[in-house]
Protein backbone atom coordinates (compact mmCIF):
# COMPACT_ATOMS: atom_id res chain seq x y z
CA UNK A 1 0.00 0.00 0.00
CA UNK A 2 1.79 3.35 -1.05
CA UNK A 3 2.43 5.70 1.73
CA UNK A 4 -0.25 8.94 1.75
CA UNK A 5 1.26 12.22 -0.05
CA UNK A 6 2.27 15.30 2.19
CA UNK A 7 1.55 17.39 -0.60
CA UNK A 8 1.96 21.49 0.03
CA UNK A 9 -1.82 21.82 0.73
CA UNK A 10 -1.92 18.93 3.59
CA UNK A 11 0.72 21.25 5.33
CA UNK A 12 -1.36 24.20 4.62
CA UNK A 13 -4.60 23.33 6.25
CA UNK A 14 -2.46 21.24 9.41
CA UNK A 15 -0.38 24.82 10.12
CA UNK A 16 -3.53 26.40 11.98
CA UNK A 17 -3.56 23.59 14.22
CA UNK A 18 0.33 22.92 14.76
CA UNK A 19 0.93 26.68 15.40
CA UNK A 20 -1.97 26.83 18.02
CA UNK A 21 -0.49 23.71 19.61
CA UNK A 22 3.23 25.49 19.55
CA UNK A 23 1.63 28.42 20.92
CA UNK A 24 -0.21 26.73 24.05
CA UNK A 25 3.05 24.76 24.78
CA UNK A 26 5.11 27.80 24.45
CA UNK A 27 2.23 29.33 26.87
CA UNK A 28 2.84 26.65 29.58
CA UNK A 29 6.74 27.01 29.92
CA UNK A 30 5.98 30.62 30.33
CA UNK A 31 3.87 30.43 33.12
CA UNK A 32 5.37 27.30 34.62
CA UNK A 33 8.77 28.79 34.63
CA UNK A 34 8.31 32.07 35.11
CA UNK A 35 4.63 33.68 36.03
CA UNK A 36 3.71 31.16 38.63
CA UNK A 37 7.16 31.17 40.47
CA UNK A 38 6.38 35.40 40.33
CA UNK A 39 2.84 35.11 41.10
CA UNK A 40 3.85 32.78 44.60
CA UNK A 41 5.64 35.31 45.22
CA UNK A 42 3.13 37.68 45.37
CA UNK A 43 0.78 35.82 47.33
CA UNK A 44 1.04 36.06 51.36
CA UNK A 45 4.10 35.50 52.96
CA UNK A 46 5.87 35.35 49.66
CA UNK A 47 8.96 36.96 48.14
CA UNK A 48 7.06 40.17 46.65
CA UNK A 49 4.09 39.62 48.99
CA UNK A 50 3.46 43.88 49.46
CA UNK A 51 1.19 43.46 52.68
CA UNK A 52 4.54 44.04 55.08
CA UNK A 53 5.53 47.05 52.87
CA UNK A 54 1.62 48.24 53.06
CA UNK A 55 1.63 47.98 56.98
CA UNK A 56 4.82 50.03 57.05
CA UNK A 57 3.49 52.70 55.22
CA UNK A 58 0.20 52.82 57.46
CA UNK A 59 2.35 52.83 60.02
CA UNK A 60 3.89 55.97 59.02
CA UNK A 61 0.86 57.37 57.67
CA UNK A 62 -0.52 57.41 61.22
CA UNK A 63 3.01 58.69 63.27
CA UNK A 64 2.55 61.37 60.97
CA UNK A 65 -1.21 62.02 61.51
CA UNK A 66 -0.37 62.25 65.43
CA UNK A 67 2.70 64.35 64.92
CA UNK A 68 0.34 67.25 62.65
CA UNK A 69 -2.44 66.03 65.71
CA UNK A 70 0.11 67.15 68.58
CA UNK A 71 1.81 70.17 66.40
CA UNK A 72 -1.62 71.51 65.99
CA UNK A 73 -2.67 70.98 70.13
CA UNK A 74 0.90 72.42 70.96
CA UNK A 75 0.20 76.10 68.70
CA UNK A 76 -2.63 75.92 70.89
CA UNK A 77 -0.71 76.20 74.09
CA UNK A 78 -0.42 80.14 75.53
CA UNK A 79 3.38 81.38 74.88
CA UNK A 80 2.76 82.40 78.51
CA UNK A 81 2.68 78.44 79.73
CA UNK A 82 5.18 77.35 77.35
CA UNK A 83 7.43 79.80 78.68
CA UNK A 84 6.66 78.73 82.84
CA UNK A 85 7.26 75.02 81.70
CA UNK A 86 10.35 75.91 79.43
CA UNK A 87 11.89 77.53 82.76
CA UNK A 88 10.44 74.89 85.15
CA UNK A 89 12.73 72.22 83.59
CA UNK A 90 14.81 74.06 81.06
CA UNK A 91 16.92 72.31 78.03
CA UNK A 92 19.92 72.27 79.86
CA UNK A 93 21.68 72.91 83.28
CA UNK A 94 21.85 76.37 82.48
CA UNK A 95 24.12 77.70 85.47
CA UNK A 96 24.06 81.24 85.04
CA UNK A 97 20.17 81.48 85.06
CA UNK A 98 20.23 79.15 87.93
CA UNK A 99 22.32 82.07 90.06
CA UNK A 100 20.24 84.51 89.06
CA UNK A 101 17.05 83.08 90.28
CA UNK A 102 19.08 82.03 93.72
CA UNK A 103 20.02 85.75 94.32
CA UNK A 104 17.14 86.99 93.05
CA UNK A 105 15.21 84.42 95.71
CA UNK A 106 17.51 85.95 98.26
CA UNK A 107 17.52 89.49 97.64
CA UNK A 108 14.40 89.69 97.89
CA UNK A 109 14.21 88.51 101.41
CA UNK A 110 17.60 90.80 102.39
CA UNK A 111 19.35 87.48 103.01
CA UNK A 112 23.15 87.34 101.41
CA UNK A 113 23.84 84.30 99.07
CA UNK A 114 27.62 83.82 99.69
CA UNK A 115 28.73 80.88 97.75
CA UNK A 116 26.62 78.64 95.28
CA UNK A 117 27.85 75.54 94.03
CA UNK A 118 26.21 73.34 90.67
CA UNK A 119 27.61 69.56 89.74
CA UNK A 120 25.21 67.85 86.99
CA UNK A 121 24.75 64.75 87.30
CA UNK A 122 24.67 63.20 83.98
CA UNK A 123 24.01 59.49 85.42
CA UNK A 124 20.72 60.57 87.13
CA UNK A 125 19.07 60.23 83.90
CA UNK A 126 15.42 58.94 83.36
CA UNK A 127 12.97 57.20 81.34
CA UNK A 128 11.76 60.95 79.63
CA UNK A 129 15.02 62.25 79.55
CA UNK A 130 15.21 64.23 83.08
CA UNK A 131 18.27 64.88 84.71
CA UNK A 132 18.62 66.34 87.78
CA UNK A 133 21.84 69.11 88.87
CA UNK A 134 22.94 68.61 92.68
CA UNK A 135 23.45 72.36 93.93
CA UNK A 136 25.13 73.63 97.48
CA UNK A 137 24.59 77.35 99.03
CA UNK A 138 25.64 79.38 101.61
CA UNK A 139 23.45 82.02 103.08
CA UNK A 140 24.05 84.18 105.51
CA UNK A 141 22.24 87.35 107.57
CA UNK A 142 19.11 86.12 108.20
CA UNK A 143 16.90 85.86 110.83
CA UNK A 144 14.27 82.77 111.68
CA UNK A 145 11.37 84.39 109.94
CA UNK A 146 13.39 85.54 107.02
CA UNK A 147 14.86 82.19 106.21
CA UNK A 148 10.99 80.26 106.43
CA UNK A 149 10.05 83.23 103.76
CA UNK A 150 13.10 82.08 101.47
CA UNK A 151 12.75 78.39 101.73
CA UNK A 152 9.19 79.01 101.01
CA UNK A 153 10.00 81.02 97.57
CA UNK A 154 12.85 78.35 97.01
CA UNK A 155 10.16 75.49 96.93
CA UNK A 156 7.77 78.00 95.15
CA UNK A 157 10.29 78.96 92.51
CA UNK A 158 9.25 78.55 88.49
CA UNK A 159 12.27 76.43 88.10
CA UNK A 160 11.60 73.31 89.65
CA UNK A 161 14.05 73.37 93.09
CA UNK A 162 13.91 70.41 95.70
CA UNK A 163 15.53 71.32 99.13
CA UNK A 164 17.50 68.15 100.66
CA UNK A 165 19.18 69.68 103.35
CA UNK A 166 19.41 72.31 105.54
CA UNK A 167 22.50 73.14 108.11
CA UNK A 168 22.66 76.14 110.34
CA UNK A 169 24.67 77.49 112.94
CA UNK A 170 22.18 78.76 116.01
CA UNK A 171 23.25 82.27 116.20
CA UNK A 172 25.11 83.44 113.52
CA UNK A 173 22.68 83.62 110.25
CA UNK A 174 23.90 81.43 108.50
CA UNK A 175 22.86 78.34 106.41
CA UNK A 176 24.22 76.01 104.44
CA UNK A 177 21.75 73.97 101.70
CA UNK A 178 21.35 71.22 99.53
CA UNK A 179 19.38 71.13 96.63
CA UNK A 180 18.16 69.64 93.33
CA UNK A 181 17.44 71.28 90.18
CA UNK A 182 16.16 69.47 87.17
CA UNK A 183 16.75 69.73 83.41
CA UNK A 184 15.80 68.14 80.33
CA UNK A 185 17.96 66.30 77.97
CA UNK A 186 16.32 66.54 74.61
CA UNK A 187 17.98 63.47 72.51
CA UNK A 188 17.59 61.65 75.65
CA UNK A 189 13.42 62.24 75.67
CA UNK A 190 13.80 61.54 72.04
CA UNK A 191 15.83 58.21 71.87
CA UNK A 192 12.80 57.55 74.88
CA UNK A 193 9.87 58.28 72.71
CA UNK A 194 11.05 56.24 69.52
CA UNK A 195 12.20 53.05 71.85
CA UNK A 196 15.80 53.55 71.68
CA UNK A 197 18.09 53.50 73.90
CA UNK A 198 19.54 56.94 74.90
CA UNK A 199 23.16 57.40 74.26
CA UNK A 200 25.71 56.93 77.20
CA UNK A 201 26.86 59.91 78.56
CA UNK A 202 30.14 61.95 77.89
CA UNK A 203 32.92 61.87 81.10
Amino acid sequence: MAAPRITSESVAKALPALTAVVCVALAALVYFGALRPMLSGLMSGGRFDLAPTRAQIDGLKAYVNRSVAIDSDFQQVPAELKSRVSNAVPLAVDEPALYVTLETISNAHGILLSAVDVVPDDKSVTVAGRKLAKVTMHVEGATYQQFKSFLSDLERSERILDVQSVVFTPGTGAYDLALRAYWLDFEAAKASASGAAPAPATP
